[in-house]
């Protein structure tokens, strides 16, 4: 094999790799953002259920509903900003792949164009 067609493998292989990791790194974020979405809507079940069993019990006073509700507050926000931490560290993962990818298939590029222009000499 040439090496004009090795240089085109491989930049070929580096463009497979890269969407590959790219599916994935996607994947992961939608992964976490349903995540977030499902513990959103557990917390709010979790607050109905509170609400419900304080409205059926007669609890004269609202001090242990409101220190609940703001248990329940102070999970979403932990859980919030986890998603978040999580989301960063993926989108730094992906811009990190990005530059990578963008180098090494600029360098076989260059390759590429100085064979060509070799031969052409």
């Amino acid at each position: 094999m040439d090496k004009q067609r090795q240089l085109l493998l491989k930049l070929e292989n580096l463009d497979d790799e890269f969407n590959r990791k790219r599916r994935q790194l996607d994947e992961a974020m939608d992964d976490a953002s349903q995540e977030k979405w499902r513990f959103h809507q557990e917390l709010e079940n979790l607050s109905e259920q509170i609400r419900y069993i304080h409205q059926k019990r007669d609890y004269e006073t609202s001090e242990d509903l409101q220190k609940a509700y703001h248990l329940i507050s102070s999970i979403q926000a932990e859980g919030d900003w986890t998603v978040k931490k999580t989301l960063t560290k993926l989108e730094n993962e992906h811009e990190e792949h990005q530059a990578l990818y963008k180098k090494q298939a600029n360098s076989y590029e260059e390759e590429l164009h100085q064979l060509k222009k070799d031969r052409d000499l």
